[in-house]
């Protein structure tokens, strides 16, 4: 079972991309852990109508994402070529949970589940999720796939 549940503030105001038929919103959430641990910086993907209402949300925003946990590896650009990888999230579900630093009015407290379009963003047995794009200056390597 591949179930995440985190809440945490947006870094950045999310971003639509996609189009009009399959939108993706990309957002980043930090994380606070207990004491004094570190926080965690973990990227979200919303797609569909979900990802069309997440845009609308803003930096700082306090948040909840349930979704599935997706990992992917790329290699570099550079010379000699590096592999990296990453862990994000597949969101199902965002509920907003307060606000901080708004500059926009947010118009749900919790944005809708998108089951059809959450399924298609995850990975079925023996083939691989949709790539996460990577940083500027890398190139993707391989296939994305989920952390065993």
């Amino acid at each position: 079972m591949n179930n995440v549940s985190l809440e945490g503030r947006l870094t950045k105001d999310p971003e639509l991309k996609g189009t009009e038929e399959k939108p993706v919103c990309d957002m980043r959430l930090a994380v606070n852990g207990p004491g004094n641990t570190p926080t965690c910086f973990i990227d979200v993907a919303a797609f569909g109508e979900l990802a069309t209402d997440t845009a609308e949300l803003a930096k700082g925003q306090a948040i909840k994402v349930e979704g599935a946990l997706r990992y992917s590896e790329w290699q570099t650009k550079t010379e000699p070529p590096q592999r990296r990888s990453r862990h994000s999230i597949v969101a199902r579900e965002v509920a907003v949970t307060g606000h901080h630093g708004s500059r926009r009015s947010i118009r749900m407290s919790i944005v809708h589940y998108a089951p059809d379009l959450y399924e298609s963003a995850l990975p079925t047995e023996g083939s691989a999720p949709a790539p996460v794009e990577p940083a500027a200056g890398e190139t993707p390597t391989g296939s994305a796939r989920r952390h065993p």
